[in-house]
């Protein structure tokens, strides 16, 4: 059975939102070293703890399922963040995408637990 897809929809900080192709174009272009990327350390402390937040709910998502689900960090300010908020209404930042189609804006871990419990049990039935 192929993993389940969840795609995590967050404001990434600077340096981990470029795509690849971004990132090659900025290197060639060489304005990636004066683009004045932030360190950590720069970012107000609210969003430094709900980056730590959500860099630990991804981590026990990892562990708990390991390679039984597939995690995608999606910036919604990137292309293809923006087409999933506009197709699935996302207003609230980070929002957790489980198959793409259970939304998830509420990080709590047994919420997001039962849900991928949920969805995998409804992949197994189809």
């Amino acid at each position: 059975m192929p993993p389940l897809t969840i795609d995590v929809i967050a404001l990434l900080p600077e340096e981990l939102s470029l795509c690849n192709t971004c990132t090659a174009f900025l290197d060639q272009v060489k304005l990636r070293q004066a683009s004045g990327v932030q360190s950590q350390d720069s970012y107000p402390p609210e969003y430094q703890l709900e980056v730590d937040k959500l860099a630990s709910l991804v981590a026990n998502i990892s562990h708990e399922f390991g390679e039984r689900v597939s995690i995608r960090l999606v910036d919604p300010r990137s292309l293809a963040g923006l087409v999933k908020v506009i197709r699935h209404g996302i207003r609230r930042y980070p929002t957790l995408l489980v198959q793409g189609k259970v939304k998830i804006t509420v990080l709590e871990w047994e919420s997001i637990k039962q849900a991928i419990l949920s969805a995998r049990r409804q992949a197994e039935t189809a």
